[in-house]
């Protein structure tokens, strides 16, 4: 019998979608350098990327991404799990994470854990699920255990902003006890020895780190830590007016306070003037992160400045060369902070000041 081979499944048709070989030889290329084009996964010269992509415009080229990620068993997607999305300090995160995974050729998916280490460690089953290459992540709480499986069960991890105690992955932090020191440092040189602290839930690593900042710089200076000015509350603006709202109770209040975040401090803030009660007149107080719009508030926020893009953006660096290499050493990377001096710091209070009226 004769088989008669139609002659548009003998070529390629114009209807049929163009392959990375037909990209190749549109560029004249390899189709081993279209493909390192795609996935920016190595060298490729200057001019030949230039025709490579002029090639991919031309035929109007879309790769298959499903079959690439079967065939290189990876998806070029990364999962970033944040505590808190409303917290302004985490966006500006996120924003170094995806700024450099979109110039390396990746995906981000971004999920909000909300402080809740079991919806954490859904999502990390979820992103798995997904077979993401890495993760990126910023702690919900205590609990390590999930993530300590997933460690050893091949996936890359880079943890920002919260310590964690893990083995097997990278870290990158700000240096918590520092910022801590360099706040009581700045208010103590101003005059301040009556100094309180408002620091965040309790069993967050970070918020211990930086209690005990504060601790070993008061202890330093000799100052007396007054328990009664010493508040625990969510990094959150509630979180800041409870803690004014407690303090305001009392018939003794310290001249200054520090709060371990300006979500914090905003709200903090907020409450006491609300109540009349004048910043930095009254009461100085500093926050820690640097927000990006602390610096518009009325009366601009004296605080700790946290690298936050640069936190992200080191982050994904760390994951990529992970992802490349899974037997690379573990590095934990803690940056620097400064202190950005603005409106809400000034001389302690005189004995004898009063109270402002309020209509």
């Amino acid at each position: 019998m004769e088989v008669q081979v139609c002659q548009l499944c003998s070529g390629r048709s114009d209807k049929m979608k163009p392959t990375i070989r037909d990209v190749a030889k549109e560029a004249g290329v390899s189709p081993s350098t279209v493909s390192r084009v795609l996935t920016k996964s190595a060298y490729v010269a200057e001019d030949k990327e230039k025709r490579v992509l002029e090639a991919i415009e031309k035929l109007n080229f879309r790769p298959n991404v499903v079959a690439r990620s079967l065939r290189l068993k990876t998806t070029n997607t990364v999962g970033l799990l944040i505590p808190d999305i409303t917290n302004p300090f985490f966006p500006e995160v996120a924003k170094g994470v995806e700024d450099v995974a979109h110039e390396k050729g990746y995906n981000i998916m971004l999920c909000n854990t909300e402080n809740d280490d079991k919806k954490e460690k859904n999502y990390v089953e979820l992103l798995k699920g997904r077979q993401v290459d890495g993760l990126i992540i910023a702690k919900a709480g205590e609990e390590f255990k999930h993530l300590q499986e997933t460690i050893k069960s091949g996936v890359p991890i880079s943890f920002i902003d919260r310590p964690v105690d893990v083995s097997g992955a990278d870290q990158i932090i700000s240096d918590n006890i520092q910022g801590m020191k360099l706040a009581v440092e700045k208010l103590y040189s101003l005059g301040h020895t009556k100094i309180g602290l408002i620091s965040g839930p309790k069993d967050l690593h970070i918020v211990n780190e930086r209690n005990i900042g504060f601790q070993k710089a008061m202890s330093n200076l000799e100052l007396e830590i007054n328990s009664d000015w010493l508040f625990s509350e969510k990094f959150s603006v509630n979180g800041g007016r409870n803690a004014a709202m407690k303090l305001l109770k009392q018939d003794n209040h310290p001249t200054a306070i520090i709060c371990s975040s300006d979500v914090l401090a905003i709200g903090f803030i907020d409450s006491l003037i609300e109540a009349g009660f004048a910043v930095p007149e009254y009461m100085s107080v500093i926050g820690f992160d640097d927000i990006s719009f602390t610096k518009y508030l009325r009366p601009k926020l004296t605080t700790i400045r946290q690298a936050k893009y640069e936190m992200g953006a080191k982050a994904f660096e760390m994951l990529l060369a992970r992802i490349n290499d899974k037997e690379i050493n573990p590095k934990k990377i803690i940056l620097d902070v400064e202190i950005k001096e603005r409106e809400t710091v000034t001389n302690p209070r005189k004995e004898n000041f009063q109270k402002a009226s309020i209509s």
